[in-house]
């Protein structure tokens, strides 16, 4: 479970800083605000993220700390990843290679795609792959296929230039 914990805060959270940026210092400084670090306490970041109670995710936090322990960075005083004061926040979404992707896709297949080509059926099987499998919240099926019948991208692409190729016949 450690090691499952581990890798979901290198993939889906940041380690907040612990002190203020210079706005939020001269902000503090001048009275407007007080200054509260940003983000939850790792202990219970581990808690909510893997549905755990408070005291093994508390066993999961001492063995990650262990685990990341570092003479030199204790010396020096800085925070380690997973030390008791440690907060982290979620990262957002980063949907930036899809979109490039998908901008590319949709180019291609205004200014240069004469019939649906294989890499714009490759570009839509992996943005749809595996959709099947997700549901809704409340545990439905995101759509149905019954009574459909649906013609795989290699075949449509057969079948568009069979046609221009009987088209241009006399």
């Amino acid at each position: 479970m450690t090691d499952v914990v581990e890798i979901a805060f290198h993939e889906h959270f940041y380690r907040t800083s612990q002190h203020p940026s210079d706005y939020e210092y001269l902000a503090t400084e001048e009275g407007d605000r007080d200054w509260e670090r940003s983000g939850e306490p790792v202990t219970d970041v581990i808690s909510s993220a893997a549905e755990i109670d408070y005291d093994p995710a508390e066993d999961i936090r001492i063995v990650l700390e262990e685990r990341h322990s570092d003479i030199e960075r204790d010396r020096m005083g800085l925070e380690g990843q997973f030390d008791l004061d440690a907060h982290y926040a979620e990262n957002d979404p980063d949907d930036a290679e899809l979109q490039i992707e998908w901008r590319y896709f949709e180019e291609t297949l205004k200014t240069e795609a004469r019939y649906f080509s294989r890499s714009a059926a490759a570009t839509l099987a992996s943005f749809f792959e595996g959709i099947e499998s997700h549901a809704t919240r409340g545990g439905s099926p995101l759509f149905s296929l019954q009574d459909q019948e649906w013609i795989s991208p290699p075949s449509f692409a057969r079948v568009s230039s069979n046609r221009a190729l009987n088209s241009n016949r006399p």
